[in-house]
């Protein structure tokens, strides 16, 4: 079962209580959609929300207050209203850019929130895809026009402004992946909101995603020194990058990158008021 948020609602409930927030409203809207929900004689609302989404108890009460405090779901006469779409389009902060968010409800609320959590690992990825293939135009403007052979008056002036922007052939390429990445810190990162990641935690949370399948990854394993089996040297290396690590292999001193990742598909939609 998959439900749909507004980029509005979703940056909302994500910034007010993270990925919790995110699957608790979500669950609530697969469930029941925009409809009032009624408990049945002698039930309270808890009760009746446990019945109907399967979350427990102390889950519901934990962060339904927060939804009626951002005023995404609304309490009458007993039975409790959850906002459609079309309100929080007229009601929340507007967006540059106006999205649905497919978000998996799935029967374990934990993988419910790392649905939530792929989100913004899909965004990152795509963004880095995005901003690959800028700069593999760039780098092949430039070699065209290194070379003299420039296709076009528009490619000219784009190789110029470029050069006079201070990138350089050798710049653009040292700093062009081929691959999209994303290292265990980032990961923490990107599940915490914040930017002092730790690889262990991070690591952790990738595992999560890559259990779903959401992710997938492959290794990047490069020999950096052919011949050399020193484990002191081995320590040096390690001690002076901030990033990636080294081991001694069957051939020498190996550096082994954040690993490829590759990520499952996200349908994004324009959006359509509901």
């Amino acid at each position: 079962m998959t439900t749909l948020l507004l980029n509005s609602e979703y940056k909302l409930l994500y910034e007010s209580g993270g990925d919790n927030l995110v699957a608790f409203f979500s669950t609530l809207r697969a469930k029941r959609g925009v409809m009032l929900i009624y408990p049945k004689c002698r039930e309270r609302l808890t009760g009746a929300l446990h019945r109907i989404t399967g979350l427990s108890r102390n889950t519901i009460n934990k962060y339904l207050p927060e939804l009626e405090r951002l005023d995404l779901v609304k309490r009458q006469k007993g039975a409790l209203l959850i906002r459609g779409r079309k309100w929080s389009n007229n009601n929340l902060p507007k967006l540059r850019n106006k999205k649905l968010i497919p978000i998996e409800i799935c029967k374990k609320f934990t993988d419910t929130k790392t649905s939530s959590f792929y989100v913004r690992v899909h965004s990152n990825i795509k963004s880095q895809n995005k901003e690959s293939s800028k700069k593999a135009e760039r780098i092949k403007i430039l070699e065209q026009h290194h070379r003299g052979q420039t296709a076009s008056l528009k490619d000219l002036k784009r190789a110029k402004l470029l050069i006079k922007k201070g990138n350089t052939l050798t710049s653009l390429t040292n700093s062009h992946r081929l691959n999209s990445t994303i290292s265990n810190s980032t990961f923490f990162n990107l599940k915490k909101g914040i930017n002092n990641g730790f690889k262990i935690s991070g690591h952790y949370h990738k595992s999560k995603l890559l259990k779903k399948g959401l992710i997938q990854q492959t290794r990047n394993v490069h020999l950096f020194l052919e011949g050399v089996f020193s484990y002191s040297y081995l320590i040096e290396l390690r001690d002076s990058f901030d990033y990636g690590g080294f081991f001694i292999g069957r051939r020498g001193i190996y550096f082994e990158d954040s690993p490829t990742i590759i990520i499952s598909c996200l349908s994004r939609f324009k959006k359509k008021s509901s």
